[in-house]
């Protein structure tokens, strides 16, 4: 229960992130804050930057509506992320 519990409290803390830069904040979850595309997306572990999940998510070409929340696989999180539009919250 803990472990839920930590995934879902952000105890790192929550970072908005908004333009075309990216942000490698690593997060378990990320809220969309306005709606967004994401151009790539990456686990903690891949720190050499070379499998962008965007395709293997189905994040390709779809545009993220606000309000809609993406966890995280139990064993990784989320490293860098960027946008092409829009904004997230990283928690």
């Amino acid at each position: 229960m803990s472990a839920i519990l930590e995934r879902i409290s952000a105890p790192e803390g929550s970072y908005l992130q908004t333009g075309t830069s990216s942000n490698d904040e690593t997060c378990n979850a990320f809220v969309v804050n306005a709606d967004a595309v994401i151009a790539e997306i990456y686990y903690d572990s891949d720190t050499t930057f070379s499998t962008n999940l965007v395709t293997t998510l189905g994040l390709s070409t779809q545009t993220l509506v606000a309000g809609q929340v993406f966890f995280c696989r139990s064993d990784k999180k989320f490293s860098r992320i960027k946008l092409t539009s829009g904004s997230i919250v990283k928690h």
